[in-house]
């Protein structure tokens, strides 16, 4: 089948889910296909439905909070698939990714996308550094970049009759989604230089551009973009929180240590 355009979707609010996108870019780059990329992480980026249609192959990267889709995109509907290609790839610290890529396909078929595969890559942990630390590397680049070839190759010797459809693997329902105990907040307002770059980081637009306030901290999703946009070390969640979250990840990274390899489903 003729494969038009290759579309790389991400959400990243600490970059590691964008090193692994901008690695399919790369291998995306050798099938001579027009080629774009879409950052989803600000608010705005998801507003307007994106649209595709048959032909098109879209990578959908986005990162796994506790094995599941972050919570903007439970139940998305904002891509129009029709008919496109749609391949999810989660993005996790280390430790497993659960019901992501159930998830992400439920989601992906919903919006009328065929999910001709899948695949799971290692980035560092966004809330332990040494869980991940050093991914993606040199062997997922490789992995990664064998992926793509092999999705490209499955679609182009594929004809019209072919079923190209894969069951990626998850549970249903999926596992409970975690909630957030307290959102980040300026723990060391002598530290605040009030630049702004917390609020422009947050990928839920919920803090305030002139106070640096949380404005609605029900929809925090933990991610940690404010904490580390912010250069002069002002941001954290709050000491009693941020203590129990260290405790339950030291714990997390004794279980996980040991290097996990990429999971691809063609």
């Amino acid at each position: 089948m003729e494969l038009k355009r290759i579309f790389i979707l991400y959400f990243s609010p600490t970059g590691g889910t964008r090193r692994v996108a901008r690695i399919l870019l790369d291998a995306a780059r050798k099938s001579g296909a027009f080629l774009e990329e879409a950052d989803l992480t600000p608010p705005e980026a998801r507003e307007a439905p994106l649209e595709f249609e048959a032909g098109d192959l879209v990578f959908w990267a986005a990162p796994s909070y506790g094995g599941r889709l972050p919570k903007p995109f439970h139940d998305y509907r904002g891509f129009a698939g029709r008919s496109a290609w749609g391949v999810p790839v989660a993005v996790y610290g280390n430790r497993h990714f659960d019901d992501q890529l159930a998830e992400m396909q439920d989601v992906m078929e919903a919006c009328g996308f065929t999910v001709p595969a899948g695949a799971a890559f290692i980035a560092r942990h966004n809330q332990h550094p040494l869980l991940g630390a050093g991914r993606p590397d040199a062997e997922d680049r490789k992995a990664a970049e064998s992926f793509v070839g092999l999705v490209i190759e499955k679609i182009r010797a594929a004809d019209a009759h072919d079923d190209l459809r894969v069951a990626l693997p998850g549970h249903r329902p999926y596992k409970p989604y975690g909630k957030v105990a307290a959102a980040p907040e300026v723990v060391h307002p002598e530290k605040c230089h009030h630049c702004g770059e917390c609020a422009e980081s947050c990928p839920m637009g919920i803090i305030d551009p002139i106070t640096m306030k949380v404005t609605d901290a029900g929809q925090c999703i933990g991610c940690r973009g404010c904490i580390e946009a912010c250069h002069y070390g002002a941001r954290h969640f709050p000491d009693a929180v941020a203590a129990a979250i260290a405790a339950k990840l030291e714990t997390i990274y004794q279980a996980n240590a040991e290097r996990k390899a990429p999971t691809i489903c063609l």
